[in-house]
């Protein structure tokens, strides 16, 4: 049809020919006139410039498409010919490149198959156009049949670009459209093997909205096309109803067409085309998914996939046999935890939140600040492989800042783990449909339920969608990490190993708040009470947050860490999943892995640091001068370890910490008083559970130095003693502090600890011998403060171990359940602040308590069983041990005095503790 169109043009234009060239051709001035106006402008070649119509109808559209600066930065990269690939290309999509390409001044494309652009042009140069086009026709009215394999070619010669358009046959229509794109690319190949410099192959796509595909097609995609390949009349629809919404385009990476070539040179070029058209179209998929996520399969599928697998059909089957249950109770049991866990996901919940989000988040934070470096990092590595977010938990705000982030940044949308409590109406409705899939807190002992979850994050993982879990299991109260839960971190490996995808990458985060919203929850439940219970007349009580500012909010993404290369780097072997235990141990150093990698990037926000400084003194009053030094001391160890600030201390670290002193004030945190003389501040200790929750947030940077801080201040000054007593030494107060803390084990004791020692000697605490290794304790007047400014910051966390020691050998416990124990000794504890014989209220913390709990069990202090659920502790009646870790703390929180004054003694060796073993 289309060759007799063109035959029936071509004689009208030879009948009309003497009146043609009567009108048109004769004036040479004009002629020439008409050649200086069209330039080099080819039939489907991008243009320069649009007429007036164009650019009313189709500006206002591309201003709101959007597009990763990176793509472009690679694009200018490449020399030489490049050609475009798109497939189901329309005009819509190539009028946006060719407004972009001007935009960003990229080399434009001059021949594009399937397309005219001259119509694009204004007027007087479309008129030009045609008229020299009538002239070359009457010049040489039998012109060669087009060879477009040819044109290409001199296209490429001339080193211009060129876009092919892979018409993929439709599904829609009921597949009346069929087309080989084998077709496009073997001509393709052909030429590079003629042409001497490398073609470059770049994908190129027009993503109309964030939704991914979806794995069942209704009706509308069969007749018009999915939004991903949309007919003609579905991406019209979707241009005037998406109008307002922001479309992306996504640019692939180059590829080198002559080394791609060059690497198949063994097959014939029916199989180059074959494996040059399965990278494009994978290109093109894994580019699509990075924004979109993999394709979407509805819940009842995929439970019903799920229930369909026969192997987890045999291990249903295996365990009712081991359990005498009938297999069918058990599959019944099964697909009912399937209900109760699976996400519902719906894109038009998820679009909702966001814009509720987005004005809750404008409302009550002064900004979130994110390096989009750091997120370029993470949709460089989504697509191809799963995503597992892995961030801090802070607030349940956590997730809401995360999953939104990733929406707005176009970046594949989480599945969320979330905790069964959160699944109360309404909240249970809207976040199953925005992603989030619940658990229940604890298993006890259902291996069932274990079995279903594990085959629920399986097929997760096998789509290749991203899943986010806290890896502490539950929000820290404290400020601080918490110790790693390893159940759905083993699920993730237990998949990988058993081939659910090629790799896994985990992403850690570290989030930090100026303010927290739970500040006053969490302080409740540290002094003891009861966690609330989530529910719908909870949520309504938060309305009274939008009353407040929080400041800012920082996420720090470290880098994506391949779980295939820490296997293979670690000695970590498939094997391990034929034991839970190999399997759980397995994971715990991985994990240790990931919590190291999130306490890195976390940043040091003026709020966590002027707290710091605060709670290092040992009075409740401080002057202005005083405050001053010590932040500066605390900054100076950060600086040293090379930590991440905020961009407000960055910006100015004196004014941000001017306005963390003021929020303060205001705050009635602190209290700002003058005399004639000075100018100090005061606070209560109603306040200081408010400070050691921020001081917690970086306390982890400073661990190693305090810890040091504490062999030294069981030495009188001058003493000297030895790396190797340093490293025994600290290795007992890991054991102490071993659950409230995660010890960095990248490298030997001995190389962290030379680390620590050596800004010592630049602080003038300590001299160090180190060909002999021999340590001197070399504290001055002039250096006394600053020491002091370090030394006492683990102090609250020793005195709640030393709590529980002396409960323990003053008070029979037999079987005695957690809470019940904690809160007993709670009772007794507080008397003892207000004896004076307690130095820190903030000791009294039940958060503190239960690590301090798990720490004696270790010890062998304690015995811990389990039922239901339930810790029940017992003591193992060992007074010796328990009064020598008496001992060995009472050392290292004994008070200093200034180096004028007398020092309490320290006691001695005849309660179990001596240099030569490190104190045990």
């Amino acid at each position: 049809m289309q060759n007799l169109f063109a035959m029936l043009i071509k004689k009208c234009l030879l009948f009309f020919k003497p009146v043609l060239e009567w009108l048109f051709l004769q004036n040479e001035a004009k002629i020439i006139n008409h050649q200086a106006i069209v330039k080099d402008q080819s039939l489907s070649g991008m243009v320069d410039t649009f007429n007036v119509w164009h650019r009313w109808i189709y500006l206002p559209f591309f201003k709101r498409v959007q597009y990763l600066a990176d793509d472009i930065s690679k694009i200018k990269a490449v020399t030489g010919p490049t050609v475009f690939i798109m497939k189901n290309k329309g005009q819509l999509e190539y009028h946006y490149f060719n407004h972009l390409f001007l935009k960003e001044k990229i080399p434009s494309i001059y021949y594009a198959n399937k397309s005219m652009t001259i119509h694009w042009l204004p007027f007087n140069r479309l008129w030009s156009w045609c008229v020299l086009r009538l002239k070359a026709f009457y010049e040489n009215p039998a012109q060669e049949v087009f060879d477009e394999k040819k044109h290409i070619a001199s296209v490429f010669e001339k080193g211009r670009n060129a876009l092919l358009n892979l018409v993929i046959s439709r599904d829609y229509l009921f597949g009346l459209i069929k087309t080989d794109p084998l077709d496009v690319l073997k001509p393709l190949i052909e030429i590079q093997k003629t042409f001497d410099s490398p073609i470059h192959v770049v994908t190129l796509q027009f993503i109309y909205d964030k939704h991914p595909q979806k794995v069942e097609k209704t009706y509308f995609d069969l007749l018009f096309g999915e939004k991903s390949n949309p007919g003609a009349v579905r991406k019209f629809l979707l241009f005037i109803l998406k109008y307002r919404g922001q479309p992306r385009v996504k640019f692939g990476d180059p590829l080198n067409l002559a080394e791609f070539i060059q690497q198949r040179a063994d097959v014939n070029e029916t199989h180059q085309g074959t494996a040059l058209l399965r990278h494009i179209e994978d290109n093109l998929r894994i580019e699509h998914a990075r924004m979109t996520g993999p394709k979407l399969m509805s819940k009842d599928a995929r439970l019903e996939e799920i229930m369909g697998d026969q192997t987890f059909v045999d291990e249903l089957k295996k365990m009712a046999i081991e359990d005498n249950t009938n297999p069918d109770e058990y599959t019944a049991r099964a697909a009912r935890y399937l209900q109760e866990i699976a996400a519902d996901v719906n894109y038009s919940y998820i679009h909702f939140a966001h814009v509720t989000l987005k004005y809750l988040w404008d409302r009550v934070f002064d900004g979130l600040v994110v390096k989009h470096d750091q997120l370029d990092k993470v949709r460089n590595i989504a697509g191809k492989n799963p995503v597992i977010l892995v961030p801090m938990h802070r607030s349940h705000i956590d997730y809401l800042l995360i999953s939104d982030l990733f929406y707005m940044h176009n970046i594949t949308f989480p599945h969320v783990c979330a905790g069964i409590n959160m699944n109360f109406w309404p909240v249970g409705r809207i976040a199953r449909k925005c992603g989030a899939f619940f658990i229940r807190r604890s298993f006890g002992g259902d291996r069932l339920y274990k079995e279903t979850l594990y085959r629920y994050i399986k097929s997760l993982a096998t789509s290749g969608h991203c899943i986010e879990f806290f890896i502490e299991g539950t929000r820290s109260r404290t400020g601080k990490m918490l110790k790693p839960k390893m159940g759905i971190l083993s699920m993730v490996m237990r998949a990988f190993f058993e081939g659910a995808c090629e790799d896994v990458y985990f992403v850690p985060i570290a989030v930090n708040y100026d303010h927290l919203l739970e500040q006053k929850a969490y302080q409740e439940e540290g002094e003891g009470a009861d966690k609330s219970r989530e529910n719908a007349g909870e949520l309504l009580k938060t309305r009274r947050i939008f009353n407040k500012r929080y400041g800012k909010v920082y996420i720090e993404f470290a880098d994506p860490v391949s779980l295939r290369e820490y296997c293979r780097t670690h000695d970590v072997a498939a094997a391990s999943t034929d034991a839970a235990v190999l399997l759980k141990r397995e994971a715990g150093g991985f994990a240790s892995h990931l919590t190291y990698h999130m306490n890195k990037v976390a940043v040091v926000t003026p709020t966590a640091l002027v707290s710091t400084a605060i709670m290092s003194f040992a009075s409740r009053t401080f002057n202005a001068e005083t405050l001053d030094r010590r932040i500066k001391l605390l900054k100076d160890y950060l600086d040293f370890k090379e930590v991440e600030y905020s961009d407000l201390i960055n910006f100015s670290d004196q004014y941000a910490y001017a306005e963390a002193i003021k929020r303060f004030v205001a705050q009635g945190i602190l209290k700002e008083m003058e005399t004639f003389e000075d100018r100090f501040y005061m606070f209560e200790d109603k306040y200081r559970q408010n400070l050691d929750y921020y001081k917690n947030n970086i306390l982890h940077f400073f661990v190693s130095l305090v810890c040091f801080c504490k062999i030294l201040n069981t030495y009188e000054n001058h003493a000297e003693f030895y790396l190797e007593t340093a490293v025994k030494q600290h290795e007992n107060i890991r054991k102490i502090l071993k659950h409230d803390f995660t010890f960095s084990t990248r490298q030997p004791l001995k190389q962290h600890l030379l680390r620590v020692i050596d800004f010592c000697v630049q602080c003038g605490f300590i001299s160090f011998d180190e060909g002999s290794l021999k340590i001197t304790k070399r504290l001055t007047n002039a250096v006394f403060d600053d020491f002091c400014a370090y030394q006492g910051l683990l102090d609250n966390f020793l005195e709640s171990h030393l709590i529980g020691l002396k409960f323990i050998k003053h008070k029979k416990i037999e079987r005695l359940e957690k809470k019940a124990l904690i809160k007993e000794i709670l009772i007794k504890a507080r008397p003892m602040y207000l004896q004076g014989s307690l130095k820190h209220p903030e000791a009294l913390s039940r958060f503190n308590l239960e690590n301090s709990f798990d720490c004696f069990v270790d010890l062998g202090i304690l015995k811990c069983d389990n039922d239901k659920g339930r810790g029940y502790f017992t003591a193992t009646n060992d007074a010796v041990l328990v009064d020598s870790w008496i001992a060995t703390l009472d050392k290292m929180l004994k008070v200093l005095l200034p180096l004028g004054g007398a020092q309490i003694p320290v006691a001695a060796s005849a309660e179990g503790v001596s240099e030569q073993d490190g104190w045990h």
